[in-house]
């Protein structure tokens, strides 16, 4: 059996007093390749969640396409929303390749399981921004990954010291519920998506 690249966890709350939350997570999977998207539609609640699902639903068939011309596309489709900030990730388990845009503060962590036990991390570095208002640098940035690596992304409803508490590589919905528990604030939407790399034959 071929799986796909990733296994995600994902865990959510809406800001205090919204039934809607502002934040949306997409993600698109063939044999060896994976885009992750992870979106903060500006504020909370309503207005928050249409600019969100839009960022969303300009993500759909992203086959073919580079991160950069699918941020591109978010920009377009948000002009007259609120705007959102987002981290975009490419995974490729040919190149074992890593590429990411950030646009404004949804941050991430690359994670990788030394020989000793100890984890290493590599900060996702995002730039100021607003798709839909105000588009950074649409350059990718790119790092080396190994099967067994994990990804954490978490929008600003969490608190960013987040990765300091992740010791080791564990299942990601467990560590994705686990985290939010432990690091929402709690006065915003929250999301957080752990993506463990997983592609190989069983």
């Amino acid at each position: 059996m071929i799986r796909q690249p990733l296994e995600i966890g994902v865990a959510q709350q809406a800001s205090p007093g919204e039934v809607l939350s502002g934040d949306r997570y997409f993600l698109w999977q063939s044999d060896t390749r994976a885009v992750l998207g992870v979106i903060d539609g500006l504020g909370h609640g309503a207005e928050a969640a249409l600019a969100a699902e839009a960022a969303r639903a300009a993500l759909d068939e992203p086959a073919g396409q580079s991160l950069r011309e699918l941020i591109l596309r978010c920009h377009e489709r948000l002009r007259g929303t609120r705007g959102a900030t987002m981290t975009l990730i490419g995974i490729d388990t040919v190149s074992w390749l890593l590429e990411w845009i950030g646009v404004g503060n949804v941050v991430g962590v690359l994670l990788h399981p030394e020989g000793s036990g100890q984890l290493s991390r590599t900060e996702l570095f995002v730039r100021g921004g607003v798709a839909g208002r105000s588009l950074p640098s649409t350059t990718a940035s790119i790092a080396r990954i190994a099967r067994g690596d994990m990804v954490v992304v978490a929008t600003d409803g969490v608190r960013s010291g987040f990765a300091y508490d992740i010791n080791r590589i564990e299942a990601p919905q467990p560590l994705a519920e686990r985290l939010l528990a432990q690091h929402h604030t709690g006065y915003d939407d929250a999301l957080i998506v752990a993506a463990r790399i997983q592609r190989g034959e069983t």
